[in-house]
């Protein structure tokens, strides 16, 4: 299926890796829910962000 040097793409929609120097496909087990939403969201820094942010907020409108 792979060789050294091959190019390769992993097809997240149809969850298929693909070898761009040959031609050949195979299945792959989808990412978990959690692993996919932090794909999504541009990686676990941006997650983290955007939690922070979230708590943040939910503090100061109990404040109010």
């Amino acid at each position: 299926m792979v060789e050294e040097r091959d190019e390769l793409k992993i097809d997240m929609d149809n969850w298929r890796l693909d070898n761009l120097t040959n031609g050949k496909q195979a299945a792959i087990e989808p990412y978990s829910d959690l692993v996919q939403r932090i794909i999504a969201a541009g990686g676990i820094l941006e997650v983290l962000k955007a939690r922070i942010e979230t708590d943040r907020r939910r503090r100061n409108e109990c404040r109010a």
